[in-house]
């Protein structure tokens, strides 16, 4: 089969020199040999067995590269979220790729794809080669890519199907203002979970939050009292980088104030009671890296949260408002 021939019908595999790339495994050698009899399989459209190879090349050396190729093999299947999950993890470990362009529109595809589960299957395209050297460094010969035969279909217009469902924890410091009540800094613990929707670079999610904080006073008498506050969230984040999002989100829920026993500081008089309701409005800004197709880091340097007044809390607090900078990770399912 000629160079040629191979350009027209084959599907992309990509094809990057390795020399800094990480290695997880020190058999470079059975690598190179699970990735060439993986090519080839591809090459005869045998994609489960591809698959198969590219994945056990990949265990050996985890060169990113070879997570393109996975991806690849995963799309022909019909395998739409793995396939997803591997070209992110591939720009995520390699964010400088020259085919990052490609792997978007791929991604783009698969978000729509994954959400109707009626798309296609994907027509084989070019062997992407990098000067002349394959993924292992060997000489290999430049393809010239040609254009892949595709199904004409009406455009579709991106919905923003639900992509992935995501879990965040997070922990910091929070100041309070609870009217003439002179409160420490305290400890603050949020977690939540969300679904997320995909729009191009824009992410939107929707889900809900808890926050915690422990209030200690003494005043008449000494003790903890308790803030819970539970929100429904939405929040739309910006793909600055492959790994980096800025992400703003508004809330709206429910506070309960509890440990209000004798003596307290919050109540007329002090005295105890056994909760307070009050309405809740949350706003929040933070940042988000992602280490892996699947987890990340966030912080959310700037937290503000306000809560209406409640008869019976004392006649001069009139509201609950808490500043928070919190840090920690995100999950995604």
């Amino acid at each position: 089969m000629t160079t040629r021939r191979i350009g027209s019908f084959l599907a992309c595999l990509v094809v990057v020199s390795l020399a800094a790339g990480p290695i997880a495994h020190a058999d470079k050698k059975r690598s190179l040999a699970f990735y060439k009899l993986g090519k080839e399989q591809y090459k005869q459209e045998k994609f489960k067995l591809a698959l198969s190879n590219f994945l056990a090349a990949y265990k050996e050396h985890n060169a990113p590269a070879y997570l393109f190729n996975i991806a690849q093999a995963q799309r022909q299947l019909g395998n739409c979220p793995e396939a997803l999950d591997h070209y992110q993890q591939f720009l995520a470990e390699d964010p400088n790729t020259k085919i990052a362009k490609v792997v978007d529109k791929h991604i783009r595809a698969l978000y729509e794809e994954c959400g109707s589960r009626s798309a296609a299957k994907k027509p084989p395209e070019p062997i992407v080669t990098n000067h002349g050297h394959d993924i292992n460094g060997e000489n290999s010969t430049t393809v010239k890519i040609e254009k892949p035969i595709t199904v004409k279909k009406q455009p579709t217009k991106l919905t923003g199907s639900p992509s992935k469902f995501a879990t965040i924890a997070e922990a910091g410091a929070a100041f309070f203002n609870i009217g003439d009540v002179n409160v420490p800094v305290v400890a603050d613990i949020r977690v939540g979970a969300a679904y997320r929707f995909m729009f191009g670079k824009i992410e939107i999610d929707a889900g809900i939050s808890i926050d915690l904080s422990t209030i200690s006073y003494e005043d008449v008498g000494t003790g903890t009292a308790a803030l819970v506050t539970a929100v429904a969230n939405v929040g739309v984040a910006y793909r600055v980088a492959s790994k980096l999002r800025i992400r703003a989100e508004i809330g709206f829920g429910d506070s309960l104030f509890t440990g209000l026993d004798e003596g307290n500081p919050f109540t007329n008089d002090g005295r105890a009671r056994s909760t307070a309701h009050m309405f809740t409005t949350r706003v929040g800004v933070g940042f988000s890296y992602l280490v892996t197709s699947r987890f990340g880091i966030h912080l959310s340097p700037l937290v503000l949260a306000a809560s209406a007044r409640n008869r019976k809390l004392a006649s001069d607090i009139d509201s609950i408002t808490r500043f928070a900078v919190l840090g920690g990770v995100v999950y995604a399912l």
